[in-house]
This record gives C-alpha cells, structure tokens and sequence, in this order.
C-alpha cells in the first residue's frame, strides 16, 4: 500500500508498510530522549507518547501505535517486565469523578510525596490507623473544639508554654507534681484544701 502523497514524507517516515494504514503493534525496545524506539516490523520506529496514554511504556512493553500522520504510542497492552508502572502527564492535573466517590486502595503501601505542599480540604475527616507516627520540623494546630481519649499520654519537652483565657481544670486519682529546682504558684487569692490532712515540709518555712 501507497502512501498518500499528500501527506509529509518526511513526516511519515516508517521503515515498513504496515498491515493496517493507521495501527500497528510494535514492542518498546529502548528509549531517545521523548521518543520511544519500538519495534514493529523490519525496523524500529521512533514515536513520541500520545497524551492520552497515560501509562508510560517501559522498555520491553506491548504498545499500541498510530502510525498517520506521524508515529505515536496510543496506549500499552502488555507489561514486559514486574517494574513500578508510572502513569504521568504533563502540566498540572485534576482528577476529578462526576457524580460520585473516588477511591485509592492498595494491597500494600499508599504514599503521597510531594516537594512542595500538600493540602486536604474537606467538611469532615477521618483516619484509623492501627499505628501512626508524625515528623514536623514545626507544627500548628488551630481548632475549635479539641477532644482527646486516650489510655495513656506520654509528652516530652524542653520548654512548655501554655496560655489559659479563662478555665483550666484538672481531676485525677492522684497527681504528682515534681520540680528539680523552684516551684512557684502565685495568684490573688490561693486555698489548699484537704479533707484529712495538709502537710508542709522544708528545712525552712516562711509564712506570711
């Protein structure tokens, strides 16, 4: 089969006279910089990925390719080897579902990188997790209301500030206050109260 003289020749450059005039089927062989060397014939053709194919060929992949007016991979049938399949595009992206849920699962690892920011906007969130762990370089928290059950908390720190408005209250079955240097509460008006005993202990104590 002819090609169509109309058309570029230098365009339509193929090696060979494909079965189909538009499709072929050809196998990844290496990559040149955009263009991706597939073997689909007497010689290998050098075709850029459509924008449409979202998963990008790997060396030793099945591809689909449109052959006019110029050579492009449309889309991979068949992985060749067990690498991570990438799927990519170019510029910024939305994915976005019309009318309904989206969701990501893995029967492994889910991760999310990114080298600038990563932001969640949502009316209401919620994560389960058996284990978590958290790593800020700094870290700010601005809520409402803020409820936290826990069966056992555990906080360490060189330096803790903590600014009261109005109310703070604490009730325990015991509490242990320890300082290895100076205590010092001051107020207008303090009572300590006991409903047995109140004890006072120091080699010195000043009073009034």
């Amino acid at each position: 089969m002819s090609p169509n003289p109309s058309l570029n020749p230098a365009v339509l450059a193929l090696p060979f006279e494909p079965a189909s005039p538009d499709l072929v089927v050809g196998r990844v062989v290496r990559m040149e910089g955009d263009r991706f060397v597939v073997a689909a014939g007497a010689a290998p053709v050098h075709a850029r990925r459509a924008v449409g194919c979202l998963l990008v060929p790997e060396v030793g992949d099945r591809v689909l390719l449109a052959v006019r007016p110029e050579p492009w991979v449309l889309t991979v049938l068949e992985r060749g080897g067990e690498g991570r399949a990438r799927l990519e595009v170019d510029g910024d992206a939305t994915l976005h579902t019309r009318g309904g849920g989206l969701r990501l699962a893995a029967d492994t690892d889910v991760e999310v990188r990114a080298p600038g920011r990563v932001e969640v906007a949502t009316r209401e969130a919620t994560v389960v997790a058996e284990h978590g762990r958290g790593h800020f370089g700094e870290l700010g928290v601005v809520a409402r209301v803020c409820d936290h059950v826990v069966e056992r908390l555990t906080q360490r720190a060189s330096r803790v500030y903590r600014f009261v408005r109005e109310l703070e209250q604490l009730r325990a079955g015991r509490v242990d206050l320890r300082a290895e240097q100076t205590a010092q509460l001051s107020a207008e008006v303090t009572t300590v109260s006991a409903r047995q005993v109140v004890k006072v202990d120091g080699e010195q104590v000043h009073i009034g």
